[in-house]
């Protein structure tokens, strides 16, 4: 199966873990050499990166910083 195939909202597997603040998800994708956290969403013009540097403006910042970095070191 491809890692990297979207919803009907055009949102990744990466992305919906970001989105969903799941940091262990976001870690086992990250583990997968074929997901590709670059992936823009069509929608919002946003990578999974994006989109959690997005969502430190809201709640859960500490969550949300974690995802940053992991994104960052992908």
């Amino acid at each position: 199966m491809d890692p990297n195939i979207v919803d009907s909202r055009e949102r990744t597997p990466l992305y919906c873990a970001v989105e969903d603040c799941k940091p262990d998800v976001v870690e086992a994708l990250l583990a997968d050499t074929r997901v590709d956290p670059n992936i823009v969403n069509p929608r919002d013009d946003m990578t999974a990166l994006m989109n959690a540097m997005q969502s430190l403006e809201g709640e859960g910042i500490t969550g949300d910083i974690y995802l940053v970095l992991k994104l960052l070191l992908a």
